[in-house]
């Protein structure tokens, strides 16, 4: 898998509905947008935070993902942003889902950029 710096390679911004599924069989539909994206994580910005571990189904108009909460931390005057792993059948490629306003960040810019460091939902 990516390093924890290469995590989201690609910026979008697309609106997502994101259905969770918990321990006990619930289900839950939250809104947000679609932030960034790798080939084996998706960055969320939702309106409400999502536990670490939560299945979670990103439904956009472009495309399904499918995934697990990784991590999780909160922005005050954003919401939260919140981090997920790929499913292996999820593997992200832009031949089969590419979301509204996509822009891939080349490697050089990046390394430019503060890493993005999320807290554990249990923190």
């Amino acid at each position: 898998m990516q390093s924890e710096l290469n995590r989201h390679p690609h910026l979008c911004s697309e609106l997502v509905s994101i259905r969770t599924i918990d321990c006990s069989g619930r289900t839950q539909v939250i809104y947000g947008n679609l932030e960034e994206m790798g080939e084996w994580s998706a960055l969320l910005l939702l309106e409400a935070p999502v536990a670490q571990g939560t299945h979670v189904t990103v439904n956009a108009e472009s495309g399904r993902l499918t995934g697990q909460v990784h991590s999780w931390s909160w922005e005050p005057e954003l919401g939260y942003f919140v981090d997920v792993q790929l499913d292996a059948e999820s593997r992200w490629s832009a031949d089969w889902f590419q979301p509204q306003h996509f822009v891939a960040v080349p490697d050089g810019l990046r390394q430019q950029q503060p890493e993005y460091r999320p807290r554990s939902a249990a923190a």
